[in-house]
Parts: C-alpha cells; sequence; structure tokens
C-alpha cells in the first residue's frame, strides 16, 4: 500500500509532539513552584512559631559586665596548654614540638560558657534583679570536643561583690546577695572578677521552669533517697514547691533508687538543711539534675522532638537571658552532640571554713575559701584543662583582702585535698 504521508501531515505532528511536551513542562513548572511554596510556608509557620516561642523570654541586655583584664595584670608567659584538633590530637609545630598557647584569653575563647542562675523568685519579673540567686553554675562547652563542665559556686561563699552600693555589709558579701542588691549583670561581673572569667552570656530560670521542664522530659530517673529522713525532707519541700508553682506532686512513699517528677526534683535540689555537707551536698544534688535532665534531653532529641517543643512552650516564660533567637537555635540543636561523665562537676570551694561568724566579717553564716587564689586555678584546670594556672593581680589582691578580714589561712600542701 503506497504511504500517504505527506510533508502538512508530519509537520502538524511534530507541532503537536512540541506542545505536548510544552504542557508538560509547564505542567512540571507549576508542581514544583507549588512544592516550593508549600516549603516556603513550612519553613515560615516553623519560623515564626519559634520565634513567638522564643519571644516568652524575658530578654535582658546589660552594658555593664565587667571581665578579667588578662593582659593588664598577668604575664602572658604564665599561660602555657597544648593545643589540640578536633580529634583530640595534639598539634605539633615544625620540630615536632607540641604547639602551646600563652594566652589565657585564647584559651577561654576555644569554649562557650555560660552562668546559669536558679532563683526563689513566685513572679516572672522578678528573674533578674531584687532576688537571691541560690543556683550559681558555670557551664562550660568545649567547643571542638562538644564535653560540657558544670561548676557549681556555692550560695554563701564570700567574695568580692562588683556593686556594693546597697549591701549592708561592705563590698565582701555571699556571692548569692549580689543579685538581690543590684541585677545579673553586676552577678556576672562579680564572677569573673573573683573567678579570672570573661562570661557575659547568662541563663536565669526560677522554680517553675525547672519543674515543668522535668515533667516535659519524662521526670528524672534514678535518683537515690537515700533514708527516710532525707525522704522526709524531701517531701516538705516538694510540699512547698507544689504550693509555689501550682504544679502537684504526690509525696515519696519509701526510700531508695526511684524516679522523680519536677517539683520532687524541684524539692531534692533544694533541700540543705540536714544534710552532713549542707549546701555543699545540695550543689551537688543541683548539678546531678542538670545533668540528668541532659542525659534525658539527648534521648528526647533523637526519639520525640515534639516533647523539646511542649518543653520550650513551658520552659521560657519562666526563663531570662541575653541570648537571641539566632543564638539559642544552635545551642538546641547541639544537645545530641554533648558529651559529659561523673567526672564533669565540681564545687567551688574545695577547701574552706564555715561558721555562724568568721573573723572581723559580720556577715552571718558564711563560707570562706581558705586560698581563693588556689580555687581559681583549680577552677581553670577543671574547666579549660590549664595547669598551674597562675591567677591575675585582681584575684591576688581579692584572695589577700579575705584572708585579712576573715583570718582564715591557706592549708598547707601537706593538709590541702
Amino acid at each position: 500500500m503506497e504511504n500517504s504521508k505527506t510533508p502538512q501531515s508530519d509537520k502538524r505532528k511534530e507541532r503537536l509532539e512540541r506542545q505536548r511536551k510544552l504542557r508538560i513542562k509547564r505542567r512540571r513548572r507549576r508542581i514544583i513552584i507549588v512544592c516550593c511554596e508549600i516549603i516556603m510556608m513550612l519553613v515560615l509557620a516553623i519560623a515564626c512559631y519559634a520565634v513567638n516561642t522564643l519571644n516568652l523570654i524575658q530578654r535582658k541586655e546589660f552594658d555593664n559586665i565587667q571581665t578579667a583584664d588578662f593582659a593588664a595584670t598577668q604575664a602572658p608567659e604564665t599561660v602555657v596548654k597544648e593545643v589540640t584538633n578536633a580529634v583530640g590530637e595534639v598539634e605539633t609545630d615544625a620540630q615536632g614540638e607540641p604547639e602551646t598557647v600563652v594566652s589565657q584569653e585564647q584559651v577561654l575563647s576555644g569554649y562557650t560558657n555560660i552562668a546559669v542562675f536558679g532563683v526563689d523568685a513566685r513572679a516572672n519579673d522578678e528573674l533578674t534583679s531584687g532576688v537571691n540567686s541560690d543556683v550559681i553554675m558555670i557551664c562550660s562547652i568545649n567547643n571542638e570536643t562538644g564535653e560540657i563542665k558544670l561548676a557549681s559556686i556555692a550560695r554563701d561563699l564570700i567574695l568580692r561583690l562588683a556593686n556594693d552600693r546597697r549591701t549592708s555589709y561592705g563590698q565582701y558579701d555571699k556571692a548569692n546577695s549580689q543579685m538581690a542588691y543590684t541585677d545579673v549583670g553586676d552577678e556576672l561581673s562579680m564572677i569573673n572578677l573573683n573567678f579570672d572569667l570573661n562570661i557575659t552570656d547568662y541563663v536565669v530560670v526560677n522554680w517553675a521552669a525547672v519543674a515543668m521542664a522535668i515533667d516535659d522530659l519524662g521526670g528524672i530517673p534514678d535518683v537515690d533517697i537515700y533514708n527516710q529522713e532525707f525522704m522526709e525532707l524531701v517531701n516538705s519541700y516538694t510540699d512547698s514547691v507544689n504550693r509555689a508553682t501550682g504544679i502537684w506532686s504526690p509525696e515519696l512513699t519509701s526510700p531508695g533508687v526511684q524516679d522523680l517528677t519536677g517539683t520532687q526534683a524541684v524539692a531534692y535540689c533544694r533541700v540543705r538543711y540536714g544534710l552532713e555537707n549542707g549546701d555543699f551536698d545540695r550543689t551537688a544534688h543541683q548539678r546531678e539534675v542538670v545533668m540528668k535532665m541532659l542525659d534525658q534531653a539527648k534521648i528526647v532529641m533523637a526519639t520525640d522532638q515534639q516533647k523539646l517543643l511542649k518543653m520550650a512552650q513551658d520552659l521560657l516564660p519562666n526563663v531570662a537571658t541575653n541570648y537571641t533567637w539566632a543564638e539559642i537555635m544552635p545551642l538546641i540543636f547541639r544537645i545530641g552532640s554533648l558529651e559529659f561523665t561523673s567526672e564533669s562537676t565540681t564545687v567551688i570551694p574545695q577547701d574552706y571554713v564555715a561558721a555562724e561568724y568568721v573573723g572581723n566579717l559580720s556577715v552571718p553564716d558564711p563560707v570562706v575559701a581558705t586560698d581563693l587564689e588556689a580555687e581559681v586555678s583549680y577552677l581553670h584546670k577543671f574547666l579549660f584543662g590549664t595547669e598551674d594556672y597562675q591567677p591575675t593581680q585582681t584575684v591576688k589582691e581579692i584572695s589577700d583582702e579575705i584572708r585579712n578580714v576573715t583570718g582564715v589561712k591557706p592549708k598547707t600542701s601537706a593538709n590541702r585535698q
């Protein structure tokens, strides 16, 4: 049979094919545009949620924060530290010798250091001033390894205040009193000047924040309520925290290792009277709870991120900080990579005298470090790995003045633990 195709029919088919391909192309383009719009709407919704949630925070900046002046008061060669790379290998110079840094300020730049305060505040507008900071912790994160360390500062430790304009006792008073007299900016300055630090970031939480966060994480596991007397103390504080926060937890019914709810855990962190080592046992309980919260947060981050969103909603209205939204989000996403062990916490002071009154100090029930210089050296070794750290002249002067006022002298090397 003779082929009936003509040039005109071939052209018509080609034209129809081009039109078909053009329609497919346009349809794909519309689908891509719609998908992009949906993704953008989701991103916008998530961003709006994050911004609205983070706007619940009391965000306050303080321009008056003083930091340690290493350059003016400390010879740079007083600090020698091996430099390690991201996998923990010691870096060497051209001669194969370990690389060293000679500035403690440079050492500190390798860490994210945050001051964490817990306050006995019922009202959310009392978080950053006019209230005692009964929990004082330094949280230090190694930027390369993700290792986190916590150092508590005893609430009754005698330090030089950064601002003593409202104190009844003069320049030297308890560590927890600075925020009550003035504000958290001065509290940061006090920590920096007494311990040779340069912390400018802070987080303040109240009881309700901690209790709700713990409940949202599913509680705190494996806490040792070691005897009947201690259980009764925890129950007494639980009742107080229940009433203060409006969050209810039952009393514990028997001693032993057990899981705690939010207000039970807060009560566990508040007990100090009746304990063998008083506030030092309490700070150990506080660090234990923080570490267990981080453990729980790592689990939740991997298995149920919705719980973290719920925790943020509950937690943030009871938090004050100077962190911005852009700074908070990376910290949240780092939770899963943080590393810590039972060796990751400590308390300052290590060596101290505690009595109703000490020397010529008029402050009642103080804790006095036997040697503040030695405490600062210990702290820098614990947090940053700096061996034989030599404190600045400022710390030496403060240490001498505390010694003159209290009469408390350093222990000999033979007696120091």
